[in-house]
């Protein structure tokens, strides 16, 4: 899909991050005057997580200096793991059974106070790697129900703005009346937001992995500020590719399928989080990604230190971590949020929202 058009809301045009500093995003970047940094009080940077996971959006939104406040995922594993990387209250819960209205009691808070709400809901309704999926597929707006979901806990908590993450096949013509859904939802539930969407290739965001990944942002018409996206980040890419990262690996096997690397000049590709990626060392020796757990956290940018429950299974770490969204890339997101919030603080007082 060229252009993603919200009826309602503002166009969304399907944009690489090479692309994002053209004429469009310059011109939004006009209406966000970057204030000195400030001693904000910390409620002025709180955040809500939903689908949570091992926290790939939660360490990125903490490291551009919001405070997750709450996250929210019904993933045993998560849950177990959330604790040992996060200070925040963890819902343990199955997002359909929630309300925002229960979020907000937990955060003290009402309506138009909380400054950020961000997820990144399951993707099996627009995943490519649905072979299921289809115009005919009667259980394609079943499988999408949990990104509706968040839609709906967003519009009851209604944050100052919002970011939700979404793969690559969003914008596949397979899932068309899916999205026209979205539009829907946005349009109903979530009219009085400014909505923009691109799609980012988390590459060039510093993460040592091609992936591509859809992130959608909105901020509430009234605050005055528009969405703003991330620059790519210059200079070579060589310290990102599968030498650099890995240099005792020789090649790669997914699913049994030799997949060769050029010498290993070339970067990783979008890594399944399944046990059907082998290793093959230049020594001779096989291994499967999900024993190497870190290098699973190079390939996705998290830091060394960033800690696993000793409960956690290898297979169980590799699942938790291959659906989880890169932090570099979170946090080049977040940090244009953050932005938007201290704009508003400069100002002294809140815009009335209400």
């Amino acid at each position: 899909m060229e252009n993603m058009n919200l009826t309602g809301c503002d166009t969304l045009e399907a944009r690489s991050v090479p692309e994002n500093s053209g004429s469009i995003l310059a011109a939004m970047s006009n209406n966000i005057i970057t204030p000195p940094l400030l001693a904000l009080p910390e409620y002025g940077l709180d955040a809500v997580s939903f689908y949570t996971g091992v926290g790939g959006l939660d360490l990125g939104a903490e490291l551009s200096g919001l405070r997750v406040r709450v996250g929210n995922d019904n993933w045993k594993q998560a849950a177990m793991n959330y604790p040992l990387n996060f200070g925040g209250i963890f819902n343990h819960k199955d997002v359909l059974n929630q309300t925002g209205e229960e979020i907000l009691e937990q955060l003290g808070m009402r309506r138009f106070e909380v400054p950020c709400v961000f997820g990144g809901p399951p993707c099996p309704g627009w995943s490519g790697l649905n072979r299921k999926r289809n115009e005919g597929d009667a259980s394609l707006l079943e499988t999408n129900l949990l990104t509706f979901k968040y839609i709906s806990l967003v519009s009851q908590i209604k944050p100052l703005c919002f970011v939700m993450e979404q793969v690559d096949g969003l914008g596949d013509l397979a899932v068309i009346n899916g999205f026209h859904e979205l539009k829907m939802r946005f349009k109903e539930e979530l009219g009085d937001y400014v909505i923009q969407a691109r799609e980012i290739r988390t590459l060039l965001l510093g993460v040592p992995q091609q992936r591509t990944r859809w992130i959608f942002i909105g901020w509430l018409r009234n605050t005055g500020i528009l969405p703003v996206f991330p620059k790519p980040v210059k200079g070579s890419l060589s310290h990102l590719t599968i030498a650099a990262i890995a240099p005792d690996i020789d090649y790669i096997e997914i699913k049994g399928t030799r997949i060769l690397r050029k010498e290993n000049t070339e970067f990783f590709s979008t890594i399944p989080a399944t046990e059907h990626v082998t290793l093959v060392l230049k020594d001779g020796l096989r291994q499967k990604l999900s024993e190497r757990p870190d290098l699973l956290l190079k390939i996705f940018g998290y830091p060394d230190n960033f800690r696993f429950h000793p409960d956690l299974t290898f297979p169980q770490i590799h699942r938790l971590v291959g659906n989880s969204v890169p932090p570099p890339m979170a946090k080049a997101v977040f940090t244009e949020i953050v932005k938007g919030l201290r704009t508003l603080h400069a100002g002294s007082t809140f815009i009335n929202v209400r």
